[in-house]
């Protein structure tokens, strides 16, 4: 919050007032540092309302007054124990209680301007020229400035509705931004309020026949165990109360929902997608038992047919077959992966590596533990595809 542009006439009588030791609250405080900081909260005051929530850091609190962090800190403490100001924990705003506004008195039987109606004013508070709702104090703590908060306030009175209801209900989308880009979401929020809503949990319906339930199972499971290659960034697949959810960034802001139909055929199809692309460029072989298989392209019932030297066919999931792709073959967005790979950490045989840098095929890694902790490896970048190798989340 910032200073008053039009600092008024009553404050500045208050400040004389508690510099001389003239007002009640005077013997409420035990030294010199308390009534500095007492002084300066007043100055960011509102002469209408004595108890305007005060929103300035604590840094430029502690400048302004010219102690420590851990000083400003135990001070504050010590007010809020006098019953001077309320909860203070943080960044939260710094607020007086009703008993210091009624400390506040330039006379005796001569009450604060606001005292009698602090509470009348306890849904609004000046921030300069404007009143701004209560609720709006989080988003002054996360960057926006006064005038942007205005036009969210005119933006959703065009809409048909208020902001205070906005960031009640998106609370949780909007908790992650600040700054600008807050300001955008919360705009955006406002004009396509469908657009981050929760996806509605699936109706309860009819059990799948064991053969649909058996094919869904396996695509979930192997889409866990192949997370960091076969789901894009921002993608996450986790287990909850009911079954499995998963979190797409471009559906209701990344909050998670339901595992559908939808999202299984996603999955599927992705695997069916890498799968032909390798067949396409290079047919490998797989084993399955003591026989060595492999696959031509053939389908059947939309699944692939797979092949042995003695001629016997065998139906298998997409689920199965992608399973058995070369490594460097798994990742889904079609490339090698070397720019996702890079920043990195991985485990292999108990050793923690992070991934400084990958470079004409050569991967630096930096050993994070045991004796060599700090020094740089060199490797071939195919060697990060290798199963032994498990990367962290």
């Amino acid at each position: 919050m910032n200073l008053s542009r039009n600092f008024p006439h009553q404050l500045a009588l208050l400040l004389v007032a508690l510099q001389t030791d003239k007002l009640p609250i005077c013997q409420q405080l035990a030294d010199p540092t308390e009534k500095s900081l007492i002084a300066v909260l007043i100055t960011f005051l509102d002469s209408k309302n004595y108890r305007t929530p005060i929103t300035i850091s604590r840094k430029t609190l502690g400048n302004m007054i010219r102690v420590k962090r851990s000083t400003l800190f135990s001070k504050l403490r010590q007010l809020k124990d006098k019953g001077m100001i309320e909860e203070t924990n943080g960044e939260l705003p710094i607020r007086l209680t009703v008993a210091a506004v009624k400390l506040l008195r330039c006379e005796p039987g001569t009450e604060a301007p606001a005292a009698a109606s602090a509470e009348a004013g306890d849904k609004f508070f000046r921030v300069g020229k404007y009143s701004l709702p209560r609720q709006a104090i989080p988003l002054l703590n996360s960057g926006l400035n006064e005038q942007q908060i205005v036009l969210l306030l005119n933006e959703a009175k065009k809409a048909g509705t208020t902001l205070q209801t906005v960031l009640a209900s998106h609370a949780e989308v909007i908790s992650r931004y600040d700054g600008d880009s807050l300001f955008f979401i919360v705009r955006d929020l406002i004009r396509h309020p469908g657009k981050y809503r929760r996806s509605p949990a699936m109706p309860a319906r009819a059990p799948h026949n064991a053969r649909a339930d058996a094919r869904t199972q396996a695509i979930v499971a192997v889409a866990e165990s192949h997370a960091a290659s076969l789901l894009l960034p921002g993608e996450k697949l986790q287990r909850s109360r009911t079954g499995w959810d998963i979190s797409l960034p471009q559906v209701s802001g990344g909050a998670p929902s339901p595992l559908g139909d939808s999202h299984i055929v996603m999955l599927e199809q992705r695997m069916r997608t890498l799968c032909e692309r390798q067949q396409q460029s290079q047919p490998w072989q797989m084993r399955s038992g003591e026989q060595q298989w492999h696959w031509d392209g053939s389908l059947r019932h939309g699944q692939p047919l797979i092949s042995n030297a003695c001629g016997q066919r065998q139906r298998v999931s997409w689920a199965w077959l992608y399973q058995r792709l070369p490594d460097a073959a798994k990742w889904w967005d079609g490339t090698r992966p070397s720019s996702r790979m890079q920043g990195r950490r991985l485990t292999v045989r108990g050793i923690d590596y992070l991934v400084e840098l990958i470079c004409n095929g050569l991967a630096a890694l930096q050993i994070q533990n045991g004796q060599s902790a700090g020094r740089i490896i060199q490797l071939p970048v195919e060697k990060l595809y290798a199963p032994e190798v498990a990367w962290q989340p």
